[in-house]
């Protein structure tokens, strides 16, 4: 019995992630390039059930050769005991170019990343609004700055202009080029937020990406699809619920079964 109450509660938590999840790429479809994230799930061992003789049941077998009561007769079946969170994965499908005229606007092709400087060191990101801080740097809008092949993008005075190499041009001069790097395997990259990456433990260093064509003027949207996630969404609150009647019908079994043994 309790084994199911267990099951259950596996289950509720599993699905109370799931819907963290789910409810986080809703309120980030609109966020610009934004990458969905799933919920991997992997479920315990099984075991392998088997009948056990019970007790005063006459033997099947012949004389000298019957089993004792209470020894295994043979298997039934498997069972799960219940799942958990195995992973957060994140769906690097390329969202829609979304065009907006804009100078320092840039969409990257798929698997590229530029590099920008962080608190918390130097990050990965798809990200394409690009702006022009008080401080003459080139930065993201939430004041990251942008790397470039000489580090940190100082702009000074004069409009800025990318071109489709990554090359930052001021008043006709290119004064340095983006540091736009790609990853082959994206599981070398970890997530952090809503749009920054950071290497995973042990991965190697992304190579810099060569001969690379940027969308100036564009940039990429989030490929969460709201209509999807909707859906999910609803399926998830009925699975939760499903497996909360299981733990209530437990519980109300319990209840009994204890209020009866008391009067015993």
């Amino acid at each position: 019995m309790l084994r199911g109450l267990y099951m259950a509660g596996c289950g509720m938590l599993a699905e109370t992630v799931r819907n963290d999840v789910t409810a986080n790429n809703l309120a980030n479809a609109n966020t610009t390039a934004f990458k969905k994230d799933g919920v991997a799930l992997r479920a315990f061992p099984e075991v392998l059930i088997w009948y056990m003789r019970e007790y005063g049941r006459p033997p099947a077998e012949p004389a000298g050769g019957a089993i004792p009561p209470g020894s295994l007769e043979g298997p039934i079946g498997s069972m799960s005991w219940g799942t958990a969170v195995d992973e957060i994965r994140t769906y690097q499908g390329a969202g829609p170019r979304q065009y907006t005229g804009r100078e320092l606007d840039i969409a990257l092709p798929d698997g590229c990343f530029i590099a920008v400087e962080t608190a918390a060191g130097e990050r990965y990101t798809r990200e394409g609004n690009l702006q022009v801080a008080s401080d003459g740097y080139l930065v993201l809008p939430d004041g990251s700055r942008v790397l470039g092949e000489k580090g940190p993008v100082q702009i000074g005075e004069g409009t800025p202009q990318i071109s489709e190499k990554g090359e930052i041009i001021v008043n006709g001069e290119a004064v340095d080029r983006l540091r736009v790097v790609s990853s082959a395997d994206p599981r070398q990259l970890t997530k952090q937020g809503n749009s920054f990456y950071a290497l995973a433990e042990g991965a190697e260093e992304p190579q810099t990406a060569e001969d690379v064509r940027l969308q100036v003027g564009f940039l990429e949207g989030s490929n969460v699809n709201p209509v999807q996630e909707m859906a999910q969404l609803i399926s998830l609150m009925r699975s939760y619920e499903a497996n909360q009647k299981v733990v209530q019908a437990y519980d109300g079994t319990l209840e009994k079964l204890i209020g009866e043994l008391g009067r015993a």
